[in-house]
């Protein structure tokens, strides 16, 4: 998580594409992420800043 202060500044961004480019140069077909259900903000910017698709649902049981 990002703290407060440095947020919406493009870092987060800039990282992701970092991550993405790195996959591609080694030959990846995807990038996948999993994240708690409480992270509302980071599923936001999933979906609105980098473009990524909500593919399913993770369950567990402890």
């Amino acid at each position: 998580m990002t703290d407060a202060d440095h947020r919406s500044k493009g870092f987060g961004k800039q990282l992701f594409q970092y991550l993405v480019d790195w996959a591609e140069d080694k030959g990846c077909e995807k990038v996948a992420l999993s994240s708690g259900v409480q992270r509302d903000q980071a599923h936001r910017f999933y979906e609105d800043h980098v473009e990524m698709d909500r593919a399913s649902y993770v369950y567990t049981l402890i």
